[in-house]
């Protein structure tokens, strides 16, 4: 995992985070390609009937192939699920040309330098959970590599339910935990995309949320791995500065650190040669 993940955006939108001490999420029908989550449930079905293959017995993969199925059965659907899956692209690049003119404004905006060791720790610490506050992972972009983490992701969600489903004092529904992992698997699917965007070397913090979901700037996005709380730390370890960013821009971007007592954040200009 790179030390720093970054997240190209506009200077308003990092005016945003800091002030609301979270990262935003976007819901994935907002997304540049509303496919993903389609083609992942797809791959999804395949990596599941290849595990109940080899172990028939496996309860919670058949729940997930079950409810991820086309058509699915109409007692349990969980197709609303995918709805309610929002994302924060991430990328390994630092003061990369391509990202900075895709979603940087056209070089006017920054990248937000954010810790990775942070982000995977709370992610961590979530995902102990059956449903976790939120996945990070590195996007997927060859079939192999999709096929190989919903495999991985299938071991994991079958681990934690036999243990929680073979504990004696546990006193939960079985249908509702198995309910339960099947919603929370769908924030994987975010993370498998198309290969022609295997050169934005993309990471993805992924959510199932149904609630909380805010308008703006013609999108919805929640709220998630948020650093109010004052046990955790801010996340972020750099801003930079798009090469067209002006005097005026960084003065506002250097406010709105300062004003949230993160002045001591560094903020380097972007060495990206542009006219």
């Amino acid at each position: 995992m790179p030390e720093t993940l970054y997240q190209y955006t506009s200077v308003e939108t990092l005016a945003g985070i800091v002030a609301s001490k979270c990262l935003w999420a976007t819901r994935t029908c907002y997304l540049n390609d509303t496919t993903e989550i389609v083609h992942g449930r797809e791959l999804t079905c395949s990596a599941a009937k290849r595990r109940l293959t080899m172990n028939p017995n496996e309860e919670p993969t058949g729940w997930i192939a079950e409810r991820y199925a086309v058509p699915p059965p109409p007692d349990w659907s969980i197709e609303w699920v995918f709805d309610e899956v929002g994302v924060v692209s991430l990328t390994a690049l630092r003061d990369d040309l391509p990202m900075w003119d895709r979603y940087a404004v056209s070089a006017t905006g920054v990248a937000i330098g954010f810790s990775s060791a942070w982000l995977h720790q709370r992610a961590t610490v979530n995902g102990l959970a059956v449903c976790p506050e939120f996945a990070l992972h590195s996007v997927r972009y060859e079939d192999q590599e999709k096929l190989a983490l919903l495999d991985d992701t299938l071991a994991f969600f079958h681990r934690t339910l036999e243990a929680r489903l073979s504990d004696p004092s546990w006193e939960g529904d079985p249908s509702d935990a198995c309910f339960g992992a099947a919603q929370s698997f769908s924030s994987v699917l975010a993370c498998l995309k198309h290969p022609a965007f295997a050169s934005e070397h993309e990471w993805r913090l992924a959510t199932v949320s149904l609630s909380g979901w805010v308008e703006g700037a013609g999108k919805e996005h929640v709220e998630v791995a948020s650093w109010a709380d004052p046990t955790f730390t801010c996340p972020i370890v750099e801003v930079c500065m798009g090469a067209r960013t002006d005097a005026a821009d960084a003065k506002q971007v250097e406010d709105c650190l300062v004003a949230a007592g993160l002045n001591g954040i560094p903020l380097i200009k972007s060495a990206v040669p542009l006219r």
